[in-house]
């Protein structure tokens, strides 16, 4: 699509909507489990949801940010709720089923970055568009394989990009789900920061800084966030070790291009949880002989004075810095 002015983009916009996003639908609708329909229509709406040079914004008549995100989620939500009706889970499922999602994923994650859409005035005027289509993506990602899904590497990096974008901007929308359903996804995320593709780590931990941040400076507001987060701790208390397990064995035995990220929720979850840091080094620790013991003692108390509480940017690249050669010390000495 060359529509890269406002101006040009306008005029587009203008002569398909309604009728081509009505089409749309219908095609979905009508066919929907084929391929070459489906993957049409897809790559011509994350086309058209590309923010590209700014050409789409608040104000701009019909092709504003807040119409062309309405239309587009009313075609996604056709194709989004005709696989969750025809497909209890997605395991195992018709190759052209993963290539749907991951396309789905890709509009969406465009729409969410465009950066043009006010998404608090949806509820301002009683329109569920936005509270709609989340719903809609969490069902998918709810009914996810993720143990299995290292084997679609397209399908793996499509949802932890998404979630990436969904706990960054929309925590609230995340957290208020069911508490099992929101362990499931934290589960995920978990096993994601050990995923062989770095893009994937890099959003899992991101996804997990979000979380153990976002509580641990808002912990004492009285929010439904914080309530929400507080509700699912509760229903798994040892749901900070689980996350700081998962984390840091992946930090210690990772690869080295993504140590950096690996160790902003390391700091995170230690401010919220600072005992989870302390059972996993007793845990690893339990093996070794005293004087590899003491060592490792030491070390990780160095590192664990280093926390700042303020949880400013320098303190944690600090952190971060000495979380790697704190690595590099465990590995010289740890009988693995």
């Amino acid at each position: 699509m060359s529509c890269t002015s406002q101006r040009s983009f306008s005029v587009f916009v203008e002569s398909i909507y309604p009728k081509a996003f009505d089409v749309m639908q219908r095609a979905l609708r009508e066919h929907g489990d084929e391929e070459e329909i489906v993957s049409s229509i897809m790559k011509f709406l994350a086309s058209l949801v590309l923010n590209q040079e700014s050409r789409i914004d608040y104000c701009n008549d019909i092709a504003n940010g807040v119409t062309l995100f309405r239309e587009t989620a009313r075609v996604l939500i056709v194709y989004g709720n005709l696989l969750l009706n025809n497909f209890k889970t997605f395991d195992q499922c018709p190759a052209y089923v993963y290539k749907g999602i991951c396309q789905l994923f890709h509009v969406m994650v465009r729409l969410l970055k465009g950066k043009y859409v006010p998404f608090g005035v949806f509820p301002l005027y009683d329109d569920s568009s936005f509270k709609d289509i989340l719903e809609m993506y969490l069902k998918i990602v709810i009914r996810t394989p993720f143990k299995s899904l290292s084997e679609w590497p397209k399908y793996e990096r499509a949802v932890f990009v998404f979630l990436e974008i969904l706990f960054a901007e929309h925590i609230d929308t995340v957290c208020a789900i069911d508490s099992q359903a929101f362990i499931t996804i934290m589960d995920s995320v978990c096993n994601g920061v050990s995923s062989f593709s770095p893009e994937v780590v890099i959003a899992c931990s991101r996804i997990l800084t979000r979380v153990a941040s976002y509580l641990y400076l808002n912990q004492y507001k009285n929010t439904p966030t914080v309530a929400n987060i507080k509700r699912i701790i509760v229903a798994q208390p040892n749901f900070w070790s689980v996350v700081l397990t998962s984390v840091l064995n992946a930090f210690i035995f990772g690869a080295a291009s993504t140590l950096w990220e690996l160790s902003k929720p390391i700091y995170a979850v230690c401010l919220v949880d600072q005992q989870a840091f302390g059972q996993y080094i007793k845990a690893v620790s339990e093996n070794q002989d005293s004087i590899v013991q003491m060592q490792l003692m030491e070390d990780s108390n160095n590192l664990m004075s280093s926390l700042d509480y303020a949880m400013s940017k320098q303190s944690m690249d600090k952190f971060s810095k000495m979380a790697v050669a704190w690595r590099r010390q465990y590995l010289s000495y740890m009988k693995l």
